[in-house]
């Protein structure tokens, strides 16, 4: 069914609308959830994290690397990356992206992985009820995470 609407032809939006809901074979979200049970997709977190990695990485690694430069002239963030592409190639941008990775891919994937199995099993009707478990997963999460010492 084809719907489609105009304000000349249809000067009411919202009785068209509201037949069209109940003329089609459209579903509602919440009479989706009634018929079928949606597994969470809690990796898809993890994995936006490890993504996001890939793009700020270059840009941690010459923060990281200007903030231990010693000496009287301290050299810009071009000069810093210009002289990592010349020695290592576009490459070398992306030194140490495993480690960053397997942060990631270990610390958030847990965070995502406990908030959505608490949702599912807890009734989560309260702001505060959110945070709580948020909290509780992100400090499980950095618990599997090495430290620095």
């Amino acid at each position: 069914m084809k719907w489609e609407i105009s304000c000349a032809e249809q000067p009411n939006a919202l009785e068209s609308l509201q037949t069209f809901l109940s003329q089609s074979s459209y579903q509602t979200p919440t009479a989706m959830s009634e018929r079928e049970h949606r597994v969470s997709r809690w990796y898809f977190g993890g994995l936006a994290a490890a993504s996001a990695t890939c793009f700020t990485h270059p840009l941690d690694l010459i923060k990281v690397l200007l903030q231990t430069q010693h000496g009287p002239e301290k050299p810009s963030i071009s000069k810093i990356t210009s002289d990592i592409i010349k020695k290592n190639g576009i490459i070398g941008l992306y030194s140490g992206i495993s480690a960053a990775l397997c942060r990631q891919l270990t610390y958030s994937t847990t965070r995502f992985a406990i908030y959505e199995v608490a949702k599912q099993h807890l009734k989560m009707d309260t702001f505060q009820m959110k945070v709580a478990v948020a909290g509780i997963a992100g400090f499980i999460g950095v618990s599997w995470e090495p430290q620095p010492i």
